[in-house]
């Protein structure tokens, strides 16, 4: 059962993508409707700031699949969206720092 889950952990996290870059404009809708031309969109989320509510400008995204999530790396990375040039990567884990 660990193995399983562990197996399962891993897969999602090589599906989460971190998008930097992004047009304010954006919205979560307009981030799933790009990123469906190459796979099943699991979630969005585009964070903001907790002061302010304005969007910080980048997003994530997690796809059904790996394939899927590479995919979408080879062909939005470095795409122009909306005046910007997007930044598209596997999502790393956040680190903290004590």
């Amino acid at each position: 059962m660990f193995l399983a889950e562990f197996i399962a952990i891993r897969e999602n996290m090589s599906t989460k993508l971190f998008v930097g870059n992004l047009s304010f404009k954006l919205t979560e809708a307009d981030m799933e409707d790009l990123f469906a031309q190459h796979g099943k969109v699991v979630s969005v989320a585009i964070p903001t700031d907790r002061d302010t509510g304005r969007k910080r400008g980048f997003a994530f995204v997690e796809m059904e699949t790996q394939v899927e999530a590479e995919a979408a790396i080879q062909s939005l990375n470095g795409r122009e969206v909306d005046g910007r040039q997007l930044a598209v990567n596997l999502s790393k884990p956040k680190t903290r720092s004590f």
